[in-house]
C-alpha cells in the first residue's frame, strides 16, 4: 500500500526518524519495513532534519554505508580507501585529494560510464560513507594541481587575493565560490581561468 506525502505523513517520518536515530537503534530496512516508505524519501528526510552524520556514524557501526545494503568492507569500498591512502597530499595542514583524480579512480573501481559519473559517486560517497574518507577533503580543480605543483600554499593565493586561507580552502572544497574580482586575481597568480570569469 502506498502511503501520500502529506504533510501528517512527513511529520510521522520524521518523529519515527528522530527516535530511532538520537536512540542509535536507526538501520535502514527496519526503517523501510517500520514506515512503509521508499529509501529516496527516508534519506531525504534524514538529510532535511539534519541527522545523516549521526544516521551515517550508526550504520556504519553496523558495518554498512548508508547506501542500503553496501558493506565498508566491500572490495570497491576497499580499494577507495586504499587509494585515499596512498594519494592524499597535505595542503595547508589539511589532508586533501583532487577531486577529478578521484573521479578517474572511482571510474574505474564502479566501471563508471564516464568522469562525470566519476564525480558524482564521489559527492555520493562522501556524503553517505564519510568515514572511509577519514578526515580527508576532496578539492576542486586546476588551481589545486597548480599549487601542488609550484609548492604553493592556500596562504599565499589567499594573499594574492586579499582573502583569508579558510575563504581559499572553502573555495577549494567547493563550499563557496569565488566572486568574479576573486577570479581575475586567481587568474592573475596562476594563469588559471576559472569557468564563468568575465576579465
Amino acid at each position: 500500500m502506498a502511503f501520500k506525502n502529506t504533510p501528517e505523513r512527513l511529520d510521522q517520518i520524521d518523529r519515527y526518524l528522530k527516535k530511532e536515530i538520537n536512540a542509535g537503534t536507526y538501520t535502514n530496512k527496519k526503517a523501510k519495513e517500520d514506515l512503509k516508505a521508499a529509501w529516496n524519501l527516508i534519506n531525504k528526510r534524514i538529510t532535511a532534519l539534519g541527522l545523516r552524520k549521526k544516521a551515517n556514524k550508526i550504520i556504519a557501526g553496523m558495518g554498512y554505508t548508508a547506501n542500503p545494503g553496501e558493506l565498508l568492507d566491500s572490495p570497491q569500498i576497499t580499494k577507495v580507501k586504499e587509494w585515499l591512502t596512498k594519494n592524499e597530499v597535505d595542503l595547508q595542514g589539511k589532508k586533501v585529494v583532487d577531486n577529478y583524480a578521484l573521479a578517474d579512480e572511482l571510474k574505474k573501481i564502479y566501471k563508471l560510464k564516464d568522469r562525470g559519473a566519476g564525480v558524482k559517486k564521489a559527492t555520493y560517497l562522501k556524503s553517505y560513507a564519510s568515514e572511509i574518507f577519514d578526515d580527508v577533503e576532496i578539492v576542486k580543480g586546476k588551481v589545486f594541481k597548480y599549487l601542488k605543483e609550484n609548492e604553493r600554499s592556500l596562504s599565499w593565493l589567499a594573499r594574492k587575493c586579499g582573502v583569508s586561507p579558510v575563504t581559499v580552502h572553502y573555495w577549494a572544497i567547493g563550499k563557496n565560490t569565488p566572486t568574479n574580482k576573486h577570479k581575475v586575481e586567481i587568474y592573475k597568480a596562476t594563469g588559471i581561468m576559472i569557468k564563468g570569469i568575465k576579465l
